[in-house]
């Protein structure tokens, strides 16, 4: 009888054991950190700044230096496109020397964008046909949408002397 319990309590043990560490059918592979999310890099290749209160975003890119053009795209909260209302209001207040023009942008449309509605808007100014350079000029965008005003500053990417 002591022999049936013995083995009895053996093979319990072992399926147990086996449960507990042989069956698992996912790997053991050690868990990492995700990369560092860049927060300051929209899907266009442009400089991101947060307006509303999603956070939704708004990427600035300027695709032809040489004409000084800028595209504003508009973004959600994973920087897909959000088209807005096409009658909104989206300008830019560029700051350089001792000058502050503001600079309103046009609608515009894009392959996805719904009847109404429009994820860029559009424009040029002379101060971009250099490129976008944060460290001489200030750039702040203004959004007016749904009765609302938004105005954040885009603000270029860290560097080793912030």
């Amino acid at each position: 009888m002591t022999t049936r319990i013995n083995r009895g309590l053996a093979l319990l043990l072992l399926a147990t054991l086996t449960l507990s560490f042989g069956c698992s059918s996912s790997s053991s592979k050690p868990t990492t950190s995700p990369e560092p999310k860049d927060t300051t890099t929209g899907p266009n290749g442009g400089l991101l700044t947060e307006w509303g209160r999603a956070p939704n975003y708004a990427e600035i890119v300027v695709p032809t230096e040489e004409k000084g053009d800028v595209v504003i795209y508009m973004l959600d909260k994973d920087k897909k496109p959000m088209p807005i209302d096409e009658k909104a209001e989206v300008s830019l207040r560029i700051k350089y020397g001792k000058k502050t023009d503001i600079q309103k942008l046009k609608p515009s449309k894009q392959k996805d964008d719904p009847q109404g509605k429009v994820s860029a808007f559009s424009g040029s100014h002379e101060e971009f046909k250099d490129g976008l350079d944060l460290d001489a000029e200030q750039v702040e965008i203004i959004i007016k949408v749904g009765g609302k005003e938004h105005t954040s500053e885009f603000e270029g990417p860290p560097t080793s002397e912030d």
